[in-house]
Formats: structure tokens, sequence, C-alpha cells
């Protein structure tokens, strides 16, 4: 596979089809033995997003000699009949403030995977075990992910045609939330039947550059000290899913999203989720810059003693978590009272501006973003009717305090996707890291409806209607970022990683093609989060106040 190569396509709506996703035609190759089941389904004329991963496959060049003929088989050169193929999908959680197209803009949907699957099963003569799986974030609720992504009908699906589809909650940790979203409770259990593989870089981390400051690695809703246990000087370890290193063909199936602590999240940031246990990861650096570390920007002690406070009282004990929860109730309490203030009294506190997108109810046409950051809500409800004050407060904060490293100046992050992708490459199956590449690698990005501002999970729906694939991460992510109009220079996760090992290729950015089955590429100027707002976009002028 050329490495070098990332495939654009962008279909006509943003809308995805309903289960069990089935494919638009039967395409010369689907007549296959291992399709059987495809002569008795109903197909779907409506389902653009089969057709789009088809098409993704064409412009990458997979199998190129039989593209158009009965024999094509996108995988024969990845995956062998009797091999796992793992599908690492974006389940970060199955909830947010717009409801389903909020849920389907943040997490990978299954029509999606329904396409890779059934060309897996094409492609090895219907002999190949199959994984879905992913590491949620500690409070959501997989029931919901699975039925909002639409995965759940999925594996039913298969499963009434005699194929067996895994699917696998791989989380160590499950944490339970009281009314007041405060954790109050966490269960602790090994959900990997395969178990779990402690992974030492050692040396070769990226997190070595930093690695005196390695007492203050800090992750968000654990106390300080957690993270340092597995990163110093002496070790840089990950607990890495082994069912995610028994793959002989990795599938990577994030979602196309700006971030708050990396700018974007697409093909490089998604291997957070192949951790079993959070508290192995290294998130930001407690302090501000001007006293070595990167959890803000600057020292303002308001927000300082706010923060640590919250923090403090919400892992001590039960009294510390009741104390906790009365500060978050009454800080809700108050911001529900001001936004209702500024309804009666007709105050916006954004600027005025037109909707930028399209309603997901209609999802008829596409319309381009303009150049404005904020939106009102007027023009937010034409969007998104029915969205209370609060819902669109939240999703359009006129200011974000960059706490907890959510800002561009996180120096911290990007290092830990760094290692994680060089395990996903160099790691074998019981975690042993080696010279060589160990397993197969292929990305398929889902921005049918991706998600702008402040992602990856309170962002605003954007309507793209757009997948990316390839198979080389740092290449995919230098693509995205390309489309989402941001400079990748100024995106410490991909600039710097043309250095660090991962780029195994030793691409370049002037080696990286970016093909397309539209004449020219697209540029959707996404809106970066707030603290990225003026550093990462190819003109900041777009979102000037």
């Amino acid at each position: 596979m050329n490495e070098q190569r990332v495939a654009v396509i962008e279909q006509n709506t943003p809308a995805y089809p309903k289960a069990p996703f089935s494919p638009a035609k039967i395409f010369p190759e689907l007549n296959s033995p291992a399709l059987t089941f495809l002569k008795n389904e109903t197909l779907d004329e409506s389902n653009e997003v089969y057709t789009s991963v088809r098409e993704l496959f064409i412009k990458l060049e997979m199998d190129k000699e039989h593209i158009g003929t009965p024999d094509w088989e996108p995988f024969r050169e990845m995956i062998k009949p009797g091999q796992h193929a793992v599908l690492k999908a974006n389940f970060v959680k199955g909830n947010h403030p717009l409801n389903e197209v909020g849920i389907t803009s943040m997490i990978t949907h299954a029509s999606v995977m329904r396409a890779v699957i059934d060309y897996l099963l094409l492609s090895t003569n219907g002999n190949c075990k199959i994984t879905i799986c992913d590491v949620a974030l500690q409070s959501s609720v997989w029931e919901e992910i699975i039925e909002g992504s639409g995965t759940k009908a999925l594996v039913e699906f298969y499963a009434q045609h005699g194929i067996q589809i895994n699917l696998l909650d791989l989380r160590r940790e499950i944490s339970h939330l009281n009314d007041q979203f405060v954790i109050d409770s966490r269960d602790f259990a090994d959900r990997d039947p395969l178990g779990y593989a402690a992974v030492d870089l050692g040396k070769q981390s990226a997190l070595m550059p930093i690695i005196h400051k390695y007492k203050r690695f800090m992750i968000t809703d654990y106390g300080r000290g957690t993270v340092p246990e597995h990163h110093n000087p002496e070790k840089n370890e990950y607990c890495i899913a082994k069912t995610i290193l028994s793959a002989d063909l990795f599938i990577n199936l994030p979602k196309l999203k700006s971030h708050r602590k990396t700018g974007l999240t697409c093909a490089l940031k998604n291997l957070i989720g192949m951790n079993g246990d959070k508290r192995w990861i290294a998130h930001h650096t407690e302090r501000s810059k001007g006293l070595g570390g990167d959890e803000f920007p600057k020292y303002v002690l308001r927000n300082w003693f706010e923060f640590r406070l919250f923090s403090f009282l919400k892992r001590n004990g039960k009294m510390g978590i009741w104390a906790a929860s009365q500060i978050r109730k009454n800080h809700t309490r108050a911001y529900k009272i001001k936004n209702q203030l500024f309804g009666l009294f007709g105050i916006d506190r954004t600027k005025k501006g037109t909707s930028t997108q399209t309603n997901t109810a209609a999802c008829e046409t596409y319309v381009p973003p303009e150049r404005i950051y904020h939106i009102s809500y007027d023009a937010f409800l034409k969007t998104f009717p029915g969205s209370s004050r609060e819902v669109f407060q939240e999703l359009n904060p006129v200011a974000s305090r960059p706490m907890e490293g959510s800002w561009y100046g996180n120096d911290t992050l990007w290092r830990t996707v760094s290692d994680l992708n060089h395990i996903i490459f160099f790691a074998d199956k019981n975690g042993e890291l080696r010279e060589t590449v160990q397993r197969n690698y292929f990305c398929i990005v889902d921005g049918i409806i991706g998600g702008e501002k402040e992602a990856p999970m309170e962002h605003t729906p954007k309507f793209t209607a757009t997948l990316v694939g390839g198979t080389h991460p740092l290449a995919i992510d230098f693509g995205c970022a390309r489309i989402m109009d941001f400079d990748y220079n100024k995106i410490p996760m991909i600039k710097n990683l043309f250095e660090q090992k991962v780029n195994f290729s030793h691409l370049t950015p002037d080696q990286i093609e970016l093909v397309s089955n539209r004449s020219e590429l697209p540029h959707f100027h996404f809106r970066p989060a707030r603290n990225w707002k003026g550093h990462i976009e190819t003109d900041p002028r777009w979102w000037a106040d």
C-alpha cells in the first residue's frame, strides 16, 4: 500500500442510513459467496456511506488490478483467511446536549463499519475474526454508545446470518456519576477477555525530553502522583488491551473533530482508546507555562483556587464528594438564572451571525460555512430547532478557561499520542517492542457529521459529508488538518510527529498525496476550540472578533 496517499471522499448529503445499513446496489464484487446474505437483503438506495467507503478503497488503489471486477478484494494485501481484524471505533460517550445529531457527530457510526466488515468478509472468503472495540470515557454508559452509534443493531444483523462480530468494552474502570456529574464510585475489572499488557517504551518514549517534570504529570479526575507511577525516568508504560495487540489488521475508525487539548482528533489521537486504564496516561503537566507546566497559559489565582478546591474535594471521601456536588449544583443554578435573565431582557452574549450549517433532520443541502466564529441563538435555532438557551450557551461559550491543558500550549498530550502510535506499529501480540512493524494498519475517518469548537464532547455538529482514509496515521491527520483549514505547523501532535519514530516511513509533508472524488479538495473552515482560536487556523482572520 502507498502510505503517502490519503483519500478524501465527499458525498452529496451529510446523512447516515438506517440499520442494517444495506448497500445502495449490488456492485460486481458483492456477488461473492462470502456475502450470500446480500441476496435476500433489501437494498437502501439512499445509503451513500457504503458507496463512499467503496469509493475510498478505489481512490487508495487497494487491490488495484482487480478494481471493477467480480474478483476485487480491497483488503487482499492486508489480511489473510483465518486472521484477526480489530475495528477500533471512537466510542467516547453516548449522550450529547443535542441528543441524536450530537451523538452521531461524536462517535463512529455503524454504517461506516458495515461497509468495512462486508469487504473484510469478501477479502477472506468469510474466514476472519472481527472485533469492534474501544476504551470509552470512564463514566460513559456502554449501552447508550452501542445503541446511539447503531453498532448494537449491526452486530445483531450479522448474528442473524450466522456471522459473529465480537463487541468489546475494554475499560478496566467504569466510573459512576451522581446527579451533579461528580464521580461517586468506581468499578474495576479486567473486561478484555485476553487481558492487558504493560507496554514499556522506556527511553524511546516521546515524554523523555520532559521526563524531569514527571512528578507533575496529570490526568483529569485523578490525584497527583497517579501518572508518575507509570511515567518516570525508569519507565514509560501504557496499559494496552491485548485484544488490540492480537490484531493482524488494525482498522482505526475515528471521527473528524476539533479537540481542546490537541487541536484536532482524528487518526493519531484516537489511539488513546487503546489504554485499558486511563491512569497510565499523561494528559498535561501541572502548573502554568511560566512555572514550567502546560496546565494553563498563565497563573490566575481565582482559576487556580477554584479548580484545585473542586478537584481536591471530589477525590476525597464521601464528604468531599458531597461538597464538590454542592459547589457544582450551586454553580449550575447560578448559570441557569443568568441565562434566563439574558433571555428575559433579550440579551445575546455572542455576536450576531448567520447559521453555518444545515438542519440534520432535512440533510438535503450543504451550505459552506460563513467566516464567523460566533453565531446568535436565533441562528442556532434555525440549525437545531427546539434547542434551549442552556444548550446553546453550553455549546457556544463566550469564554473557556484553559484548565487541565485544554489550550494550544499543551506540550504533554501529543507526546502520549506519539507513544501510542509507536506501540500500535511496533509492539507484538504480547506487548514486546520490536524493530519491525508488527501488524497492518488501515484508517477511515468518519466525517459524515463531525464536530467543531469545544470537542471532543461538548462540540457543535459539523455537516461535512466526508470520509478520509489511508494507511498511515500521520498522513491522514495531515490531510484532515488540510480540509479542516487548520495549519499542521501549528498543531504539535502533527508537526512534531514528523520527527518521531511513529513516522517510520520518513514521510515529509510535500510527499503526502491527497486525492479526492471531486475536482478540488474541500475547505470546511472548522471552528477550533475556544482556547485554540487564532492559533491553529490557516487564516485566523476568519474568526476575528
